[in-house]
């Protein structure tokens, strides 16, 4: 047994079987765990980005909408105050001091507002022909050569847009041409792009229009709010509803147009929130975006699948392992389990490969009720069976051997009788030539009759007897 190879001898024993068996089912088990770890922890990562998404839009939204409403409420002082409207309806009667004066009282009105919120970079307020008021973060500078009364068509322009925001009207694009910023201010992109919030003023009594009202934010401040929120390796597009870029984390974007950058993608955003997976710049990306019931603006993020099934990989590696250890301790335990369930059927095995004479007596333990303890009495009434049919095979023999020499003592005695009558007639026909050699014939006749007395007698034991007498010659 020593001599077989191990891999024969994994063949033969059944615990090996058994254990081998239990191990590749418990791998199959093991491995199909692992694939539906993975397959739910991946959409359990994948469904956990998606509501980071939209946590992320729902919040800085909610965050832009604050902004453009707090410009629109700004917006509202030109109706609320009666000096703003007496100057926007006689400022070009005032003489030139009386302008000065009312350009202060705007400035203190206005400037103390804007100071206060921060988003506000810019604020503008026109009669029906010029720009009366102006208060600009970035430089107070101002074209003179600047024909105001395009600018002031564009504003009416603006007016006529549908979407209104708590009676303004939204416009994205850059700071007005009219405005002589520095140089290196406007080396910022972010800066140089922004929304504009326009609302016509109208007067109380008689109730028509009798100026305009300009507030800008530059994309710097809406790209603080877009970053606030923002988590690691996502980036964002805040659009209006035609597809025009607002804002970006790329400053090329700003002013573009995403159905014509990307149409493949802009064609997946309808309706008011969805989230998809497409292919941009050669990559795939999990995209989600919302749109806001007030601007109307519609903000999209978007995170690499590669990132998110990285992120997924990392708990994968951890499930993997555990699972490998879990595997090793069920392989040990199941191991050691068959072995100790096998181990009186092993030693059973084991008696009846090298069973000999002296085990005719041996007997096992019966430490269990199933099939194994069943199996090991079975053999112990199969044992006592067997001796019992020795012994009474052993005490038949010694019957016939006692029989075949009471019969041999028989036959000998037969033979015995059957010697000693032949003797003694061979013996008599003996005398019986002599005495008729003498001439003696009555007592040879008489011989004659004691030898045929005699071969009668010897014959007794035949089946045939003769019934005839011997006559004397």
């Amino acid at each position: 047994m020593e001599n077989v190879p191990f891999v024969f001898r994994i063949r033969k024993s059944l615990s090996a079987k058994i254990i081998w068996t239990n191990a590749g089912i418990i791998l199959l088990v093991f491995v199909s765990l692992i694939f539906a770890a993975v397959g739910i922890n991946y959409q359990y990562t994948l469904e956990n980005e998606k509501q980071k998404m939209n946590i992320y839009i729902s919040n800085t939204l909610s965050s832009v909408d604050n902004k453009l409403k707090d410009m629109g409420r700004v917006s509202l002082m030109t109706f609320s105050d009666k000096r703003t409207q007496e100057i926007l309806r006689r400022y070009d009667a005032y003489e030139y001091e009386k302008q000065l004066e009312s350009m202060e009282y705007l400035r203190a009105q206005y400037t103390s507002l804007i100071s206060i919120r921060e988003d506000i970079s810019s604020v503008f307020i026109f009669d029906l022909d010029s720009l009366i008021f102006r208060h600009d973060n970035l430089d107070s500078s101002i074209r003179n050569d600047y024909e105001m009364t395009t600018f002031l068509r564009q504003i009416e322009e603006w007016e006529r847009k549908e979407r209104s925001l708590s009676g303004c009207r939204m416009v994205v694009g850059t700071q007005p041409e009219f405005m002589r910023y520095s140089a290196w201010r406007m080396e910022n992109v972010y800066n140089k792009h922004c929304i504009y919030l326009v609302r016509q003023i109208k007067s109380f009594s008689p109730h028509e229009v009798i100026g305009h009202i300009l507030l800008v934010t530059n994309m710097e401040k809406i790209r603080e709010s877009l970053n606030e929120y923002i988590y690691e390796d996502v980036s964002y597009t805040l659009l209006t509803e035609e597809g025009e870029i607002v804002c970006s984390e790329k400053a090329d974007y700003l002013g573009k147009n995403m159905g014509d950058l990307y149409p493949e993608v802009y064609r997946h955003i309808e309706g008011d929130s969805g989230v998809f997976q497409e292919r941009q710049d050669g990559k795939n990306y999990l995209m989600a975006y919302q749109k806001s019931e007030y601007s109307g603006l519609v903000l999209m993020t978007r995170k690499e699948i590669g990132l998110i099934e990285k992120a997924a990989m990392g708990f994968t590696g951890i499930t993997v392992a555990v699972f490998l250890l879990l595997l090793v301790l069920a392989a040990v335990l199941t191991g050691r389990s068959v072995r100790k369930t096998l181990r009186p059927l092993t030693e059973l095995s084991d008696s009846m490969a090298h069973f000999n004479q002296k085990d005719m007596g041996r007997h096992f333990a019966v430490t269990t009720e199933d099939e194994t303890g069943k199996l090991t009495a079975s053999f112990n009434k199969m044992m006592d069976t067997l001796n019992q049919l020795i012994e009474s095979e052993y005490e038949s023999k010694i019957r016939l051997r006692e029989a075949q020499l009471k019969q041999q003592k028989i036959s000998l005695l037969y033979l015995k009788n059957q010697i000693n009558p032949h003797f003694l007639y061979n013996t008599l026909d003996t005398i019986r030539i002599k005495a008729e050699l003498n001439g003696d014939k009555e007592v040879s006749a008489m011989i004659m009759q004691m030898v045929n007395f005699f071969r009668l007698g010897v014959n007794a034991d035949s089946e045939m007897v003769s019934v005839f007498s011997v006559q004397p010659s």
